[in-house]
């Protein structure tokens, strides 16, 4: 019988702080129930450490740590989409588009490379290799851009 049937089971009539606790209490032993015992043990000394706190400081630490076990979220496993036939043409596909928009952008506000790098805290040549499509950039530094060049990165780049 599950902790819950128990509970469903006590005699007498309860009020309604009575059944709050009550399910409470079961919604915490059903995830106690869940657990590894690794994460039942580790719960069970937290608790136990509470006896011996002593400050609010430790109590919210320990408090803490006991509802991050508690609170553990069942992993999702999805199927990952299949890779294109070849990898490195949507990568290069990505780059130039990525490529163009840059320099339309940059162009679009009237600066230069040097100082489209300057506001985005690179270096020239960095811009340049990305206008060239000889590099393809990390979201970081088209997160950079975007803001030196005063649009939302999916302006630059549309996976974003």
């Amino acid at each position: 019988m599950s902790a819950t049937d128990e509970l469903k089971h006590m005699p007498g009539p309860m009020n309604v702080d009575q059944a709050a606790m009550t399910m409470a209490v079961a919604i915490v032993m059903d995830r106690i129930g869940r657990l590894s015992e690794a994460d039942r043990k580790y719960l069970f000394d937290l608790a136990m450490q509470l006896k011996s706190a002593s400050c609010e400081e430790d109590v919210v630490a320990i408090r803490d740590g006991m509802l991050e076990i508690l609170e553990q979220r069942p992993l999702e496993v999805r199927e990952l989409a299949p890779l294109a036939a070849d990898p490195s043409k949507e990568l290069d596909r990505w780059t130039k588009h990525i490529a163009g928009k840059v320099r339309e952008l940059r162009e679009e506000t009237g600066k230069t490379q040097t100082e489209l790098a300057k506001d985005a805290g690179l270096t020239q040549s960095h811009v340049s290799r990305i206008e060239n499509a000889e590099l393809a950039p990390s979201h970081k530094t088209v997160e950079k851009l975007a803001a030196a060049l005063g649009v939302d990165p999916s302006a630059i780049d549309p996976t974003r």
